[in-house]
């Protein structure tokens, strides 16, 4: 088996996804024609983080590289073509945890 890919390889993307189908789509907008992508439940799925409307872009990793990667991924957000479903709002975060300072 060769190590390069043609735009004609089967490629197989599991979990349907924000993230799978993320990657189908780029693959296929990249030229490659034979893009699967397999999730066993249904499409939206109820169960998935992303079948709401409500989304928390994570920008603070331990990895810098998903720092980095979280950042470009809200440049992209700004574009114009999103413009009428990407409302930055900020977010808060609470607990009902005490937490004792010593």
């Amino acid at each position: 088996m060769s190590g390069t890919l043609s735009y004609l390889t089967l490629i197989i993307v599991v979990g349907a996804g924000v993230f799978g189908l993320s990657t189908a789509w780029w693959l296929a907008r990249a030229g490659y024609s034979n893009v699967r992508v397999l999730d066993r439940w249904q499409v939206p799925s109820p169960s998935s983080a992303g079948y709401d409307r409500n989304k928390i872009i994570q920008t603070e990793y331990v990895d810098g590289h998903f720092s980095i990667l979280s950042q470009e991924d809200i440049q992209f957000w700004r574009e114009p073509l999103w413009r009428d479903i990407f409302h930055p709002t900020g977010w808060l975060y609470g607990t009902d945890l005490v937490y004792r300072l010593s």
